[in-house]
């Protein structure tokens, strides 16, 4: 099972600009309410790159590929979705002294701390791109409204 990471785009220098990208602008939905914070991944079925987006409070989203909000290049796309949420039940002490452990052994690794924990709020099935059964075809003007519809069951 592949899981979804936003992923940086190599081989681009920071004032490198794309060239064809168009407008991917939409709303996602998790039982027909709008979804705040989830990942979207674009991924291209021909050799475009990839995009991704990250949706706002009012479930909005507008693809990025290389800099921030600039678009897509046209083309069909499968679409891979992830949200989580963490909840941190350490007290304040135990956060100031897991940080310090971390500064303390240079970085090392810490094990997840049981105090913490995570719950997928986007079911599995979407996290993957072959089994979300999302796509989107952007046309060469792009798309402005597009409706991303999840559903928990």
């Amino acid at each position: 099972m592949m899981f979804l990471m936003i992923v940086g785009v190599l081989g681009c220098s920071p004032g490198e600009r794309l060239s064809g990208l168009v407008p991917l602008r939409g709303t996602i939905f998790l039982d027909d309410q709008p979804l705040a914070g989830a990942q979207i991944v674009f991924a291209p079925e021909e050799g475009q790159r990839s995009a991704s987006a990250i949706s706002l409070n009012n479930g909005n989203f507008t693809a990025t590929t290389l800099k921030h909000n600039d678009g897509i290049y046209p083309g069909k796309y499968q679409i891979g979705v992830t949200k989580v949420e963490v909840t941190d039940h350490r007290t304040p002490e135990q956060k100031i002294r897991d940080n310090s452990d971390l500064i303390d052994e240079s970085m090392a690794h810490v094990p997840p701390s049981p105090e913490l924990e995570i719950r997928a709020i986007v079911p599995e099935r979407y996290n993957d791109f072959d089994s979300s059964g999302l796509t989107v075809e952007v046309g060469k003007s792009g798309q402005k409204n597009y409706e991303i519809r999840l559903t928990s069951q």
